[in-house]
């Protein structure tokens, strides 16, 4: 059980990054990921305008300051919700659908050098 890994000490919850020493399976890691992107997807559809139409609106200029200001809010947490989904999608699924040892090191490597998040991954 999750409690039982705390317990023996093969999760370090209080570690930078939080880390268990083995994930409790590849398919339970696979289906954590695939809702959590879910839950981005939705996240992103809950707003009543797309991304590319709040830079519309932005690039004609005609909102007032505090509009503007609400608009660019609103954008700029589209833009970490979609590099949340492409870092989940695009670094960390090809890690978890790595089927064997050498597969697993090649998709580590290519992500090591993209900034500090991979450390998560790596």
């Amino acid at each position: 059980t999750i409690k039982a890994r705390f317990k023996n000490g093969s999760c370090k919850k209080y570690s930078s990054p939080p880390k268990c020493g083995t994930p409790f399976s590849a398919a339970n890691e696979q289906r954590a990921v695939a809702g959590f992107l879910a839950e981005l997807d939705a996240a992103e559809s809950r707003y009543p305008t797309t991304l590319e139409q709040d830079n519309e609106l932005l690039e004609a200029g005609d909102l007032r300051t505090w509009q503007k200001d609400l608009v660019v809010l609103r954008r700029d947490e589209k833009v970490v919700l979609r590099w949340w989904k492409q870092f989940f999608r695009d670094d960390v699924m090809p890690v978890l659908h790595a089927n064997t040892l050498e597969e697993l090191e090649v998709r580590e490597t290519e992500i090591k050098g993209r900034g500090p998040e991979a450390q998560y991954i790596a």
